[in-house]
């Protein structure tokens, strides 16, 4: 984890070997999430060990939506808390991005010709990663916040729907076409504007009032 370091002293051990003595003044030990899942409106923590900094100095987080190609989007900066004992944590309130710029994984692509430039579907559900910066000393959190996805579409046979085309159809008669990916909307935030059904080739397949 990022940090910086001074050199203290050195000094020559036997043999004529030379040891040199490296202090690390401050670093962000280890950044986390409070939790790898969450819904529309859930506050996550997003949290930082700490070492060499002193209480109250200002820590500030940025939340990305994380793309395989390294084009990860800004979704929120200058999220803003203070070190407290070697930690700090700053809380976000969970919203869900529709992630159509994101190059799905290779198991995605058209398994019949992997050759091609194909994939079975455009968009992704979105993940999340964040990064902290305190004082010049910066760390960054890989691991992936993922969204739970709202309700879960499933077939007949209990089976998540996958790759499957839906409308879905607001009180005032606004119609918007989605995407069912892994049993979940790929717009999850469809599900956050409430009063809504959503139809699959003229049957619904589920909604909220």
């Amino acid at each position: 984890m990022a940090g910086e370091k001074k050199i203290t002293r050195s000094c020559d051990g036997e043999a004529g070997h030379k040891y040199t003595f490296i202090k690390v003044d401050r670093q962000i030990v280890r950044v986390f999430w409070n939790t790898l899942k969450a819904d529309i409106s859930d506050k996550v923590r997003l949290c930082a060990d700490v070492d060499g900094f002193a209480d109250g100095v200002e820590a500030k987080f940025s939340v990305w939506e994380h793309d395989n190609d390294g084009e990860h989007d800004l979704i929120k900066e200058n999220i803003t808390a203070s070190v407290d004992k070697g930690f700090v944590y700053a809380e976000w309130e969970f919203e869900a991005v529709e992630d159509k710029d994101d190059t799905p994984a290779e198991e995605e692509q058209v398994e019949n010709d992997p050759t091609k430039d194909e994939f079975k579907f455009g968009v992704n559900l979105p993940e999340y990663m964040f990064k902290v910066e305190i004082d010049g000393v910066t760390g960054e959190c890989t691991d992936l916040l993922r969204y739970l996805g709202g309700p879960e579409f499933t077939d007949e046979d209990g089976k998540p729907l996958n790759n499957v085309n839906v409308c879905a159809v607001f009180s005032d008669g606004t119609v918007k076409s989605c995407k069912i990916i892994d049993g979940h909307l790929a717009d999850p935030a469809l599900w956050d504007k409430g009063n809504v059904s959503f139809h699959l080739d003229d049957d619904e397949v589920g909604g909220i009032e």
